[in-house]
């Protein structure tokens, strides 16, 4: 399945998040709450606390239910306790994805060292009045990277069963023949290796899985991450209809579905839904996505080429 540009509903954001800095890394559900996740949220700092934002399911619905939008969404910001954590991180690059398992929140963090790439996992709660989120610095864990690829790490968390699954971006063919997950046990805290499979270009975000442990990630290539990537063939674009010629010089977004068995981790049956193959200088950072009801999917990009919050329908 082909999607153009014209397929994809931009809804339009008012307010601090709306700005290109605010650098959208993930996006996730928490009850009927769109939560957004800012890399650098003491970027949007009030008083002691950063900010992530929220936006009611329900607004995002009426806003695609209107024949002629034209109101903007005001995200509602989230306080964030930070616990000083990124001030005790030396070279500390940011949130980079978010998931919730009740009202238990996890982050992965990226530190970009002068050697190497480290990522850690971090755990919090969330408020039940949704207004404001707190880390705990006791629960603070180093992630084993597989890969030192400059400026990657762990951009994607998909809670399933008990378990979370903690997914490193760069998976391709040419960098790696075993490529590996974080699995991360609920209920003991126990970190597990597990296999994952070869998939070409970036991981850059997921959507929790549902009740057949399905799920699907934003998958991603800017043609200036071909040095770091070197990609293999991409049998993925032989499935889209019609299928889909790739180039150096072209970039991809797209979505794949995955689902987790026990097996481990394969693809689906499903068609990847591309969104474009667009030049370097027009390629959008996808960063985040989440599933909308049997509507489709809501994604976002970073600050490339400037903060995009889009609807994109699926049957």
């Amino acid at each position: 399945m082909h999607y153009s540009n014209s397929d994809m509903i931009r809804i339009p954001l008012s307010g601090d998040v709306a700005e290109s800095g605010s650098e959208i890394s993930g996006l996730t559900w928490y009850k009927d709450q769109l939560i957004l996740l800012p890399q650098y949220p003491d970027r949007f700092s009030e008083g002691d606390f950063s900010s992530l934002f929220r936006i009611p399911k329900k607004e995002i619905l009426d806003y695609l239910d209107q024949e002629n939008p034209s109101t903007k969404i005001s995200p509602i910001k989230i306080k964030f306790d930070e616990k000083e954590i990124p001030a005790r991180l030396p070279r500390f690059q940011g949130y980079e994805a978010i998931a919730f398992v009740e009202n238990r929140v996890f982050l992965t963090i990226e530190i970009n060292l002068k050697q190497s790439m480290q990522a850690l996992l971090v755990e919090g709660s969330i408020s039940d009045e949704m207004d404001k989120i707190i880390l705990d610095e006791t629960t603070v864990d180093s992630l084993p990277v597989p890969l030192q690829i400059g400026n990657h790490a762990y951009e994607a968390l998909v809670p399933v069963a008990d378990k979370l699954l903690i997914i490193y971006e760069a998976n391709g063919a040419n960098l790696t023949n075993s490529p590996q997950m974080v699995q991360y046990d609920l209920k003991s805290g126990k970190f597990i290796l597990q296999p994952f499979i070869n998939i070409e270009y970036r991981i850059t975000d997921a959507t929790n899985a549902d009740e057949e442990g399905k799920f699907w990630v934003t998958n991603y290539f800017w043609p200036g991450d071909i040095v770091k990537l070197i990609p293999a063939m991409d049998f993925l674009a032989n499935k889209s209809e019609p299928p889909i010629i790739f180039s150096d010089e072209r970039g991809v977004e797209r979505l794949v579905e995955l689902q987790y068995t026990d097996e481990g981790i394969k693809f689906t049956d499903s068609n990847p839904l591309i969104f474009g193959t667009l030049s370097a200088n027009n390629s959008r950072n996808w960063e985040g996505v989440v599933r909308l009801d049997d509507r489709g999917f809501l994604v976002a990009t970073d600050r490339f080429p400037e903060t995009i919050l889009a609807f994109v329908p699926y049957n």
